[in-house]
């Protein structure tokens, strides 16, 4: 949507000039509206999925109706010992759980692309200085996100793909640091949730609460 603005800008710019794009994630479109901006035949260099999170990171999931997924998180926030990262699909999904969780006593935070930057700037300070919180965010809001300590993050809305996957999971388990990931699906979702698995060569338990800890169903 920036496309013309982008364009007015590099027409200010001398003859000789270098224009880079960087993108979390690049369709044939993008790419396409990409080249037009450049000269030439333009270099394109492609990360993998590499910063899928290894070492101590392990990948669980909890099996629900979708009506329950909210008491789930709450559950989650009450009596597990956790700094998470929540991941919401959009403003209005995580406006409407906020509003309930909060309504039940849960303390969080939320990001997304609406959120003021000095309420941004208290959610972070407040879970990067915490051992103990729930932030929950959308995808957009959460890019770069780099927590020191974050022992979870939740999949509260299943990604759409797995290369989200691996972004949103990658929030946990930084620079070998142990971590869990927690997708909350319902029994329809569970088998996305293992293609993703699948593809990504992650290995993935079924969990269950259990008087306050995750434990292996």
């Amino acid at each position: 949507e920036h496309k013309n603005t982008m364009k007015d800008i590099i027409k200010t710019t001398l003859n000789e000039r270098q224009v880079v794009l960087f993108s979390a994630t690049l369709n044939e479109s993008t790419e396409s509206k990409a080249r037009d901006l450049m000269k030439d035949n333009p270099e394109i260099i492609k990360v993998g999925l590499e910063e899928v999170p290894v070492g101590d990171v392990e990948h669980v999931y909890l099996v629900c109706e979708q009506r329950e997924k909210i008491t789930i998180l709450e559950r989650l926030a009450k009596t597990v010992r956790m700094k998470a990262l929540g991941f919401v699909k959009d403003i209005g999904s995580l406006d409407v759980l906020a509003e309930k969780l909060e309504f039940k006593g849960v303390d969080l935070h939320l990001l997304h692309s609406d959120t003021k930057k000095e309420e941004r700037e208290a959610a972070l300070k407040s879970l990067r200085t915490d051992t103990q919180g729930l932030l929950l965010a959308t995808d957009v809001a959460a890019r770069g996100l780099d927590i020191v300590g974050l022992s979870h993050v939740i999949h509260f809305d299943l990604p759409t793909s797995a290369s989200q996957y691996v972004h949103r999971s990658g929030r946990t388990g930084r620079q070998g640091a142990s971590g869990t990931v927690v997708s909350i699906v319902t029994e329809r979702e569970v088998r996305e949730l293992k293609k993703f698995a699948n593809e990504l060569s992650i290995t993935l338990k079924k969990y269950r609460l259990y008087k306050g800890e995750l434990v292996e169903a």
